[in-house]
């Protein structure tokens, strides 16, 4: 399976994208971070999750899960780490940063740019 840089998703995709991917909308400043309704769906309250946008971090109190953009999305999706670095790429129309030097990837998983070898 080919590699692909965790670090370098995180750098191109912040987490406010991933939360407007995700349909996470309604959220409120609340000393420096933002507060909101868990993306995960594990409560009614609207206050129960924290997103810090400048670190690119969030966590529920109700649910006590948290982490980077990434976390969120492989959460929500259901994805393996892998699986949901390639398809939040996807979903981005950016290209996957594969890691040179590992095995070529998957012809169906590629986008239009992609080019192999990086």
């Amino acid at each position: 399976m080919p590699l692909i840089d965790y670090r370098e998703v995180r750098r191109m995709i912040p987490l406010r994208r991933v939360l407007d991917f995700l349909g996470v909308f309604s959220l409120h400043p609340v000393r420096g971070v933002y507060r909101g309704a868990c993306p995960l769906g594990c409560g009614q309250g609207r206050n129960v999750a924290t997103f810090d946008f400048a670190r690119n971090l969030w966590y529920c109190h109700r649910c006590k899960t948290g982490g980077n953009q990434l976390d969120l999305w492989v959460r929500a999706r259901e994805y393996q780490m892998w699986e949901g670095a390639v398809s939040l790429c996807i979903a981005a129309g950016l290209p996957v940063p594969w890691i040179v030097g590992s095995d070529s990837p998957p012809k169906l998983l590629l986008n239009r740019d992609d080019e192999w070898p990086p």
